[in-house]
């Protein structure tokens, strides 16, 4: 399935419930996003995608208000690592709690981008659910 991320914005419900969370998905591979996008909807999130840090940054400038980010780290144009050191430096963005989903789980990604959360590929979806539930809504 080959889909250009960077005209996909919104996945399920066009309009914002008071209770639905809304996840920012930054992840380059198509396949992956979608999974990931599909899995938010069905348990009632709205999903935003991003292919690249500098969409996803594009996101947040124009008012994209997440509650969570999904980011991944190995990523053309601006990766996960530049992403969040643009994102902890403006204090509106600084903020928004970042969960790494990546293929190799990084320690030193720990240590320095400070995540909430640090999840490996494939993902455990009963976990990341259960954490992503415990995250109050903006």
């Amino acid at each position: 399935m080959n889909t250009n991320l960077t005209t996909k914005a919104v996945w399920g419900t066009s309009t914002r419930h008071d209770s639905m969370k809304r996840v920012l998905i930054v992840e380059d591979n198509p396949e992956a996003a979608e999974m990931l996008a599909t899995a938010c909807r069905l348990e009632g999130y709205e999903a935003h995608l991003a292919c690249d840090g500098r969409q996803a940054l594009h996101h947040l400038t124009a008012g994209v208000e997440p509650d969570v980010i999904l980011l991944d780290l190995h990523m053309p144009i601006m990766d996960g690592w530049q992403f969040r050191r643009v994102q902890k430096q403006h204090l509106e963005w600084a903020d928004i709690p970042v969960v790494i989903i990546s293929t190799t789980p990084d320690p030193k990604c720990t240590r320095e981008m400070a995540p909430l959360a640090q999840f490996g590929k494939p993902i455990d979806f009963d976990a990341l659910f259960a954490l992503l539930r415990s995250i109050p809504t903006h």
